[in-house]
């Protein structure tokens, strides 16, 4: 989905347009027209609480004399966000080992060193080369002169609504704002008080007018409303237009995780489906 395009899709009577805002870091920002509140807020959930993603689930220490807790250590272990492959990889509850753990549903993980060092998650040694820390410069611990540390971790497919390392990113939206500005109430002293408050730069005076530079910008703070006493603005949210905004935290992209977000979405409504025909019967 290229900067400022449209993609639209029509099923019956259901349409719904999409058009990406903005490109930010590792995360998007993107309008969704055509749906209600409960959509959006369940696309949210859908990412949050279902998209897989890879996490260091167990570590088995052999050797831990740096200064953090076998128990702290292994909970900043989890913490490392891993590149997560969902093609090569299964959830185990649905791996055909039956979760016993095989080469399918889980990932080994090991590290060996010796201080005085700092230890990165670029140290992080993993038995599928097609694996790595998202962020190799992430600090782990520091050891001191002839301090050791060595472990096996394994790596597993997990959810956001078992636990929150399994989360792929952070998602939220709200209503599109919609922005009437009344020139015929225009004085400058309100104008410029609009601005001023702004805290997103929505607005500037060009002449004698107040314009909107970017609604998409608009948070719906009202604080423009709240100070302009002459009614100057008047802001608003649309019921069936919204902004929505991903940020990835990096395992997997965020067209892959919307991607995943919606067949998830829709294996669910298939197998309600069928459990509303069985009902039927």
């Amino acid at each position: 989905m290229g900067a400022g395009s449209e993609e639209e899709e029509e099923v019956g009577e259901f349409k719904m347009k999409l058009k990406q805002l903005e490109k930010i870091g590792e995360g998007i920002r993107f309008s969704i027209e055509g749906v209600d509140h409960v959509f959006a807020n369940t696309l949210r959930r859908m990412i949050a609480e279902e998209v897989p993603v890879m996490a260091i689930d167990e570590v088995e220490f052999h050797k831990n004399d740096s200064l953090l807790y076998d128990e702290v250590l292994a909970h900043r272990l989890s913490l490392v966000p891993i590149l997560t492959d969902l093609k090569s990889y299964n959830l185990k509850e649905g791996c055909r080992c039956n979760g016993k753990g095989c080469q399918n549903c889980q990932l080994k993980i090991s590290l060996n060193m010796k201080g005085p060092c700092s230890v990165y998650a670029k140290d992080l040694k993993f038995k599928d080369k097609k694996i790595r820390a998202v962020y190799p410069d992430m600090l782990i611990v520091k050891l001191m002169e002839k301090q050791e540390l060595e472990f096996v971790a394994t790596a597993i497919l997990g959810q956001g609504k078992h636990h929150s390392k399994f989360s792929p990113g952070l998602s939220y939206f709200q209503k599109y704002p919609v922005i009437n500005i009344d020139q015929s109430k225009f004085t400058q002293n309100m104008a410029e008080l609009c601005v001023e408050k702004c805290p997103t730069n929505v607005y500037e005076i060009s002449g004698n007018k107040l314009k909107v530079t970017d609604e998409t910008k608009c948070t719906l703070c009202m604080a423009c409303m709240d100070v302009c006493k002459t009614r100057l603005v008047d802001v608003q949210g649309e019921d069936n237009k919204f902004i929505f905004v991903l940020e990835s935290w990096g395992q997997l992209k965020p067209k892959e995780i919307i991607e995943q977000a919606i067949k998830i979405f829709n294996d669910k409504l298939e197998n309600f489906r069928k459990e509303i025909l069985s009902i039927k019967k």
